[in-house]
């Protein structure tokens, strides 16, 4: 819980602070959660699927940490929609779920090479 109290003017310019007041659990957070998080497999890797807990408010898309390195580079992937309605939102995890993802370029190279 943020709290703000006012200082007294000879302090400084600062005229408000913020403070944190109280526990953070999952049980005070819960009611405030926007979006539902979830881990899935598409095209063999690992992604974080996000929905919003309430269709039509907050975020819907994934994101993949590592689909490959080259070199000292790790390439990532994300896409997502804000505030869709349910039937866009079924659409984009429709399309997130059909995704294929090709070998690097660079990586097709270094193996021809060989």
């Amino acid at each position: 819980m943020l709290v703000r109290r006012s200082l007294p003017r000879a302090l400084g310019s600062v005229s408000r602070v913020l403070d944190y007041r109280g526990i953070p659990s999952s049980s005070n957070l819960a009611p405030i959660t926007i979006n539902k998080k979830q881990w899935i497999v598409v095209d063999g890797y690992k992604a974080k699927l996000v929905t919003p807990t309430h269709t039509g408010k907050g975020t819907t898309g994934i994101f993949i940490d590592s689909l490959w390195n080259a070199g000292s580079d790790t390439d990532k992937f994300q896409i997502n929609g804000e505030n869709l309605t349910p039937k866009q939102q079924q659409q984009l995890i429709a399309a997130i779920r059909t995704l294929k993802f090709y070998q690097h370029p660079n990586k097709r190279k270094q193996d021809n090479s060989e």
